[in-house]
């Protein structure tokens, strides 16, 4: 299955442990789904991570890559 590209702007539902590319540069991710948690990481296959801290359902996103850990959170990405 081919990567899905997150665009910014429009609201997505994201699947547990699915990877998703975002744009080429750093956003920054807001949710309201509860219990949300999200890695990011430079190469697609995850081997070097890290964790996305959200403050107040907000957070910078900086990779080129995004995977939920829990849930199915509805995420919007808005440029810096």
């Amino acid at each position: 299955m081919p990567t899905e590209l997150l665009t910014m702007g429009p609201a997505w539902t994201l699947v547990t442990n699915r990877v998703y590319a975002l744009p080429g540069k750093a956003v920054t991710l807001y949710t309201d789904s509860a219990g949300a948690a999200f890695e990011q990481s430079n190469v697609i296959d995850f081997a070097t991570k890290s964790t996305v801290t959200l403050t107040g359902g907000a957070g910078r996103v900086t990779a080129a890559f995004l995977r939920a850990t829990v849930g199915t959170p509805i995420v919007t990405l808005k440029s810096d």
